[in-house]
C-alpha cells in the first residue's frame, strides 16, 4: 500500500466528458474513481431517480444538466415543474435534498489525491 492509502491492485475507472463553444472553446473533463467510490456514486444517483420517480422519472434516466433544465428526454416529466425556490413542490428544493447524498467534496480545497481540474483550450 502506497503512502496515500492506495493499494497497487485497486481498480480505477475513468469517466470521460467533453463540451465545447462553437468556434472558440473545448473542454474535456475527467473523473477517475474507485469501484467502491463509483458503487456509492451509483447508489446515490439511483436515489435521486427514485425521488423523482413520482414525477414520472424513470430508472434508467441518465443525467444530463442541459436536459434536467429543459426538462427534456428523461427528465420530460420535470418541464412544466417550478424551478423557484419558493413554491411547492419547486425542483431545486427536491434536488437540494438528494444532491448531498452524492459522495466526494468539490475541486475546491479538495484534499483528495485523485481529484483534478482540466481548464479549456481556446481553438
Amino acid at each position: 500500500m502506497s503512502e496515500d492509502g492506495v493499494s497497487a491492485q485497486e481498480t480505477f475507472t475513468p469517466f470521460i466528458d467533453e463540451s465545447y463553444v462553437k468556434d472558440s472553446w473545448y473542454f474535456l473533463a475527467a473523473c477517475v474513481m474507485s469501484r467502491e467510490a463509483e458503487r456509492k456514486l451509483d447508489d446515490s444517483l439511483n436515489a435521486v431517480l427514485v425521488g423523482f420517480s413520482d414525477l414520472g422519472v424513470h430508472m434508467d434516466t441518465e443525467f444530463h444538466g442541459y436536459e434536467i433544465f429543459h426538462g427534456e428526454r428523461g427528465w420530460a416529466p420535470l418541464k412544466d415543474q417550478s424551478r423557484e425556490v419558493h413554491t411547492s413542490p419547486s425542483l431545486i428544493v427536491r434536488f437540494r435534498a438528494y444532491l448531498p447524498a452524492i459522495p466526494g467534496k468539490s475541486i475546491r480545497g479538495n484534499t483528495d489525491p485523485y481529484a483534478a481540474k482540466l481548464s479549456g483550450v481556446h481553438t
